[in-house]
């Protein structure tokens, strides 16, 4: 009785076995169970600066930073040229130069974005909002791969000496002996790959990138003031137009979607256009 007791569960293991071997295996994933999953996580929020656990044993390991960079890589963008770069910073020093408030627990991320400088060495078009809008649509991929991986961020979007930065770093892509520019920190030596048959291509990073954004990626101290993060409210500001929706009227002077006129100085009123003259002359 014993025996054949014994030999009924081998055979139910082994029918059980290959059900589980043989069993077809999903073949796409369910994106409905995305937004549960997304809400229930308490850190997706922006993290304050004084959030972050302190040890490197709390800081994303090297593999945990290329699944996330993988996913980040995969951002759509302009054209699908995905024409950014992004350098990582460990070193505690390194990120303190970028932004005070990192340590040991912390990565911190630079995103270095094409189109972003007026005149660069391979004479892509200076397409700024592209550059901006390239590097906020990667770092939203970035955030949710964090998360993936039990991490939070904060991000600092600002040009070179805005407030985030904690050495007096100029503006690219000037730089001198005792003011250098982020990237020519960083960029020199550095290639980066564009995808697209008219503007595709590998190309030196310094002189053809911009710096436009700082991420800073660690676990966070939920006992920290206002649990850590910045947001505690998410009001849902949106509506639908109403139908028929009313027509723009057309203003002669102003700018257009895929307007071929040149920019006008003109066209712009002071004082915006004294601070645009700064930034881009």
């Amino acid at each position: 009785m014993k025996f054949r007791n014994t030999f009924f569960l081998i055979l139910l293991c082994a029918f059980f076995s290959m059900a589980c071997a043989t069993a077809p295996r999903p073949s796409t994933f369910d994106g409905a169970y995305f937004p549960t999953w997304f809400y229930e996580q308490a850190h997706w929020r922006t993290a304050i600066p004084a959030a972050w656990k302190h040890g490197i044993e709390n800081a994303p390991t090297d593999e945990q930073m290329a699944k996330i960079m993988h996913f980040a890589t995969r951002a759509v963008s302009s054209g699908g040229q995905n024409d950014l770069l992004w350098v990582l910073l460990r070193d505690v020093e390194a990120q303190q130069d970028i932004v005070a408030a990192t340590h040991a627990g912390t990565v911190t991320v630079l995103i270095f974005a094409d189109r972003g400088l007026q005149h660069s060495a391979r004479g892509r078009a200076f397409e700024p909002d592209r550059a901006y809008v390239n590097a906020g649509i990667a770092s939203g991929y970035f955030n949710i791969a964090a998360i993936s991986q039990g991490f939070a961020t904060r991000m600092y979007l600002s040009p070179e000496g805005g407030w985030f930065v904690n050495r007096p770093f100029t503006p690219a892509p000037v730089a001198t002996a005792t003011r250098p520019s982020i990237e020519s920190v960083y960029l020199p030596g550095l290639y980066y790959t564009v995808h697209g048959a008219a503007f595709g291509g590998t190309f030196p990073a310094y002189g053809n990138l911009k710096f436009v954004q700082a991420i800073v990626v660690g676990t966070i101290d939920t006992n920290a003031p206002m649990g850590g993060v910045t947001q505690t409210s998410f009001p849902e500001n949106w509506v639908w137009a109403p139908s028929p929706h009313p027509r723009l009227p057309h203003v002669p002077g102003t700018w257009e979607v895929n307007d071929p006129r040149p920019l006008d100085w003109a066209d712009i009123t002071t004082p915006l256009q004294d601070i645009l003259r700064a930034y881009l002359d």
